[in-house]
């Protein structure tokens, strides 16, 4: 930890206020404040530069971002940090320098993988339609726990494992029970395409409905079951957390 004071905290406040009365006193209020805003915060909104974006989940553990690059958008020059990873909402192709190089890129919707740590570097969107993700950033962890997730009567396909996720694709037809099953640890859920959803949990029965792009945590359950009740199925994301 860096200590930056050498007179305590108190000592100073009251110095303050001797000298600039209630006003000071707010204004030193507002800035502790401003200051009190989680590094990760800060360090996701600065991802890019020069595109919209909004934090759509926050937690203890991680921030997601939605991130949208419209048709011929420039990202801004940035690094990326540890632990960041991307869901592709809606693919496409983008054109990425780094170093003095170009090259293309292309993603599919539903894509996943993690953002290695880079020096600063930009990309391009190219194309007629827009380019959406949401940019995960995760707190440090030691490692360790997280598991695959299983459903008996589901598929839940492992796109990618390593020390810190373990990333599913989940596609729920219509009509089909999941079968009994529980949830354990940090998991997060990123909707690719949304529906709605029979519930059951100790003898209840409730309907839930999931929007494209949506993003949330799952919370660690009992056994329960579950079924698509819209036409298309619902297709997501499953992050498990180490």
């Amino acid at each position: 930890m860096i200590h930056r004071l050498t007179v305590p905290l108190s000592v100073m406040l009251l110095v303050t206020l001797a000298g600039c009365g209630r006003e000071g006193y707010d204004a030193a209020q507002e800035q502790e404040a401003a200051s009190a805003e989680p590094a990760m915060m800060s360090a996701v909104r600065q991802a890019y530069p020069n595109l919209p974006s909004d934090v759509v989940f926050e937690n203890d553990q991680v921030v997601a971002q939605r991130v949208t690059a419209e048709p011929g958008s420039w990202t801004g020059e940035h690094p990326h940090g540890e632990s960041q990873l991307a869901v592709v909402l809606k693919g496409g192709t983008v054109k990425y320098v780094e170093g003095g190089e170009e090259t293309e890129r292309t993603y599919a919707t539903g894509d996943a993988f993690m953002l290695d740590p880079t020096e600063a570097h930009d990309h391009t969107a190219m194309g007629e339609a827009s380019i959406e993700f949401i940019l995960i950033t995760m707190a440090p962890s030691a490692g360790g726990g997280g598991s695959a997730q299983e459903y008996p009567n589901e598929s839940a396909d492992v796109m990618f494992e390593n020390d810190r996720v373990v990333v599913q694709k989940l596609a729920f037809e219509p009509n089909v029970w999941a079968g009994e099953h529980g949830h354990a640890g940090e998991q997060l859920v990123v909707v690719i395409k949304g529906g709605t959803q029979a519930y059951r949990e100790g003898g209840e029965e409730t309907e839930r409905t999931f929007t494209d792009g949506e993003v949330f945590m799952v919370e660690p359950t009992d056994a329960h079951d579950h079924a698509i009740t819209s036409g298309e199925g619902v297709e997501s994301v499953l992050i498990t957390i180490k």
